[in-house]
């Protein structure tokens, strides 16, 4: 068996000049997500996949509550 430097071979400068192919990228399954909402500690009160797209709502949200908040509902300005 022969070797033959890369640089050598015929179709070596053709295939350098093609620029590369693009490669469609898959849509995430919803096991796929699933798993990143666990892992980033969201709970998932509900999934629905319609269309090829996959819509996620998440349950037990912490409440949005700063000090303004927490002052107006005082009553206290």
């Amino acid at each position: 068996m022969t070797h033959i430097p890369i640089t050598q071979q015929p179709d070596w400068e053709a295939r350098r000049s093609e620029p590369p192919k693009k490669r469609r990228q898959r849509r995430p399954t919803l096991r796929a997500l699933l798993e990143q909402a666990r892992k980033a500690g969201r709970p998932v009160k509900s999934a629905v996949v319609e269309d090829g797209k996959v819509t996620l709502t998440f349950g037990d949200e912490p409440p949005d509550n700063n000090e303004w908040d927490e002052r107006l509902s005082r009553g206290k300005h």
